[in-house]
């Protein structure tokens, strides 16, 4: 269920993140979206699931919303010829990112850390 809000919501999030990145300025709508975005990480603290699940959804939600700007700020210098392999690498340096956090995770998880203390919860 909180997935389902999640995507649906988040997209009304990108709508308005693209409009305010067209009236705003992309720059600024991304850093917006950025800087909220770091809320994720404590989707662990609550001790309720409501409100884990508006943690968790709140940071996807800003997520949602700085992603039009990032998506335009790379498209804007290049031209169409080269906008798949833009849009390539910045798919593959978010792969890239989340591949390397999993692989620290097992890592922790391997040498006995324990979860309190990878969670910091």
């Amino acid at each position: 269920m909180i997935e389902g809000l999640n995507h649906g919501i988040g997209s009304i999030f990108a709508y308005f993140g693209g409009r305010h990145s067209d009236k705003f300025g992309s720059k600024r709508i991304s850093i917006v979206g950025n800087s909220i975005f770091t809320l994720l990480p404590f989707t662990g603290f609550p001790v309720i699931y409501i409100g884990t699940g508006l943690l968790f959804s709140d940071g996807w939600w800003t997520r949602n919303f700085r992603s039009p700007s990032r998506r335009a700020m790379l498209v804007e210098p290049n031209d169409l010829e080269n906008s798949s392999n833009a849009f390539g690498l910045l798919h593959g340096i978010d792969t890239a990112g989340g591949l390397i956090a999993s692989l620290i995770l097992i890592l922790l998880v391997y040498f006995g850390y324990e979860f309190m203390i990878i969670f910091l919860s």
